[in-house]
């Protein structure tokens, strides 16, 4: 959770996901919490290889914190 309330952005979602993919998970995050749902209802609601995504990259950056 850290990672997504610290790190997570426009830029770090197109990073790991490429600039389409990445920029139409980064919206729907945004549009998940304009009509009241969390992050965590939004990380639920992907599918597995986006989730493994997310938490390699968010182990890779944490590792040495």
């Amino acid at each position: 959770m850290w990672y997504m309330c610290n790190k997570w952005s426009l830029d770090e979602a197109r990073e790991l996901f490429g600039d389409n993919l990445g920029a139409h998970i980064y919206q729907k995050k945004l549009h998940l919490q304009g009509i009241g749902y969390d992050t965590l209802y939004w990380y639920g609601d992907l599918d597995e290889t986006c989730r493994q995504k997310i938490v390699d990259r968010a182990n890779e950056i944490y590792k040495n914190a």
